[in-house]
């Protein structure tokens, strides 16, 4: 499985232009479904506020690692915790 590091239209939007992360994602449309996983931050772990229009929401990973996301992420994504990823991933 090939990982794919991607921004959302929204995330295009609100970082700045000079964001150091830009160099190491793509950006995608919302619509295309290229993904299959969201990684996502543990519950409780340093993270920018949300956006006013935005908010955080939970879930737990499959492991059960409680996890944060944002609302405005793409609803089709599974999500999972960084972890987990890594053993899809594979070495």
């Amino acid at each position: 499985m090939k990982a794919l590091r991607v921004i959302s239209e929204r995330t295009n939007k609100e970082w700045p232009s000079n964001h150091p992360l830009r160099k190491a994602v793509h950006f995608v449309l919302n619509d295309e479904k290229r993904a299959e996983f969201l990684i996502c931050a543990e519950a409780g772990s340093e993270r920018i506020t949300p956006a006013d229009d935005d908010k955080d929401l939970f879930i737990d990973c499959g492991c059960g690692k409680h996890l944060v996301y944002r609302d405005s992420a793409a609803k089709h994504l599974t999500k999972i915790c960084f972890e987990c990823w890594g053993k899809i991933e594979g070495p």
